[in-house]
């Protein structure tokens, strides 16, 4: 599918693990070609707030976060509202449905933070993030847009960057959007693709080590 390219996964300075200005993250997703951007901040909305008073006209900006549930992390779109966090997966998807969003659930597959298979099949969720750009397992990617098609429901794309320079590896595609309903009204009605790079080797190992810099910092908290 050719189209409109928005990353849909980027962490700026408002997650507990980011560290990107909000007119940086801007500047850099311009820079990858992209029409917009959803800053899923750790169980934060408040990037995405910011981000819409600083971007240029016609550049989408989508609200939502990146919800931290029991089980894994779950994304949020649609809405600024604060999502509760540590609740089972049914029950951050209620509340996200009852804020007016949509539930899609980030890289299933991967070692960490992952729901899994399962997980998707038996909740009531909106769309599965079928490209991540730092999925490093082998097939990770492809088994997350096999289980979209599986459960009918739409496809979202990202990076996962939580450096500028990472933003733009992973992207949704869609067609005709002028607004950040109108990506929304296209992932429920599965209007969408996704595709992007992972992240390099070298990229790779330099991120596993800022990811342990950081972990350590937290003393081993989760995100």
């Amino acid at each position: 599918m050719e189209g409109m390219k928005l990353d849909m996964h980027v962490h700026s300075n408002y997650s507990v693990d980011g560290e990107t200005p909000v007119a940086e993250a801007i500047k850099a997703a311009q820079k990858a070609g992209l029409s917009g951007l959803c800053l899923a901040d750790h169980n934060n909305p408040k990037g995405n707030i910011e981000a819409r008073k600083v971007a240029p006209k016609n550049f989408i900006v989508v609200s939502g976060c990146e919800v931290s549930a029991i089980e894994g992390h779950i994304l949020c779109y649609g809405t600024d509202a604060q999502i509760p966090k540590s609740l089972p997966i049914a029950e951050t998807i209620e509340n996200i449905h009852d804020a007016g969003g949509i539930a899609v659930a980030p890289h299933p597959f991967r070692m960490r933070y992952a729901i899994g298979g399962e997980a998707v099949r038996r909740n009531k969720f909106d769309g599965v993030e079928a490209f991540n750009g730092r999925n490093l397992k082998p097939g990770s990617n492809e088994k997350a847009a096999a289980i979209a098609r599986e459960c009918k429901i739409g496809m979202t794309g990202g990076s996962d960057a939580h450096i500028a320079k990472h933003i733009g590896l992973g992207y949704l595609i869609t067609d005709g959007a002028k607004n950040e309903d109108d990506i929304i009204e296209a992932i429920r009605r599965r209007r969408t693709n996704a595709g992007g790079e992972r992240l390099k080797f070298g990229d790779a190992a330099a991120n596993m080590a800022h990811m342990f810099v950081d972990w350590a910092s937290r003393k081993g908290t989760k995100v």
